[in-house]
Formats: C-alpha cells, structure tokens, sequence
C-alpha cells in the first residue's frame, strides 16, 4: 500500500505572552483505503494537526509529505495547486455561499482547478446526481435541509 501523506517530526507552537507547544515532533503515515479518526480533548491540537495536514497552517518544525510531493510551506502557489488537487475539507459547518445555488456552490470548486465553466458544470451535475440532489441543485442553501448542504458540501 502507498502512504497518502507521512508526516515526520510535525511540531507546533504558538507565542503570545509565553510559548506553548501543541505537537511535538509527531510521525506518522497515512495510507490508502484506509479510514482514520483523530479523537482528543479540547486543546489538544486536532485542528492544528489537520490544518497542517491540508496546507492551511505551517507547522514550526518537521516535514509533511503528500504522495510524492515534500510541501514546502513557503511556497503557497504550489501549495495551492497540491491542495486543489489533492485534498477536500468537509467542515462541520457546511460553509456554502448563500448567494449560489447547489449547482453553482460546487462547480465553483471545480472551474478555481482549471477556469473551464462548462466543463466544470458538467461534471459538478454528475456528482449532484450520485448524492441524490438532482432536484435540488437550483436551490439555494437557505431552501436545503441540513443534510442536503452537507451534501452539496461534499460534493463540492
């Protein structure tokens, strides 16, 4: 099996009025097809682990690998490029665009890749349809049950 992403000796602290340390020095690999759960207590550093782990913060110290790419956190232009690529965040918060419909909340995701509109609505119709919202993708979220935009949300 391939590992997905390896972090090795990940650390990170945060400085205000003094330095606290929320990981230190953590390797592990992920591989693929199979399915992880990160549990902890509040203030443990979940979010900051993930946030590393998707490119959104930098860590203080270590290496993060994502297929074969070493990231290097102060090259945010391919670092973005990786992510769009690589990586989907689903949030417990479905944070779709109020003003946009299904439809447009995931193809939007779609034409940032690659700025081709109707391809990317060709394909985000595809993707409506497997989540069973077909008759749904010309609402608006504020028209959607909680866990239609927790589909569209996974579907974009």
């Amino acid at each position: 099996m391939n590992n997905l992403i390896s972090i090795k000796k990940i650390s990170k602290s945060f400085s205000n009025n003094k330095k606290v340390t929320v990981l230190k020095k953590i390797n592990y690999s992920f591989t693929k097809g199979k399915i992880y759960s990160l549990m902890g207590p509040s203030g443990s550093g979940k979010s900051t682990l993930l946030n590393i782990l998707s490119m959104i913060d930098k860590p203080t110290g270590g290496l993060l690998i994502i297929g074969n790419d070493k990231i290097d956190f102060n090259n945010d232009t391919n670092n973005d490029k990786i992510r769009s690529k690589k990586i989907g965040i689903i949030y417990q918060q479905n944070n779709l665009l109020s003003d946009f419909t299904a439809l447009e909340n995931v193809y939007l995701a779609g034409l940032a890749l690659n700025n081709d509109k109707k391809n990317s609505i060709k394909k985000s119709k595809k993707i409506i349809k497997k989540m069973g919202l077909s008759s749904r993708q010309h609402h608006y979220p504020s028209e959607l049950s909680g866990g239609e935009m927790q589909r569209v949300a996974m579907a974009r």
